[in-house]
């Protein structure tokens, strides 16, 4: 079973990474399939925990590993 909820998001690390990368929100959201108000409120800390399946789209949207984008990366298998 996937847990719903994955480990928590660390929402300075996505937007640095995605604004060295020259992308915006809605950029990232489109890379990551996701709506692009929740990528702002990821960004904005509204939400923290999305389900584990959000994380790896957020990381492979970025082109960084799962561990680069979360609080406790040595949780978390890449």
């Amino acid at each position: 079973m996937i847990p719903k909820r994955g480990p928590k998001i660390n929402r300075f690390a996505v937007q640095a990474i995605r604004v060295s990368q020259g992308l915006s929100q809605v950029a990232l959201a489109r890379r990551a399939q996701l709506d692009n108000s929740y990528v702002c409120r990821l960004e904005s800390g509204q939400r923290s925990r999305p389900a584990p399946i959000i994380t790896r789209r957020l990381a492979d949207a970025l082109g960084v590993p799962v561990a680069a984008i979360i609080i406790n990366p040595d949780s978390v298998s890449a």
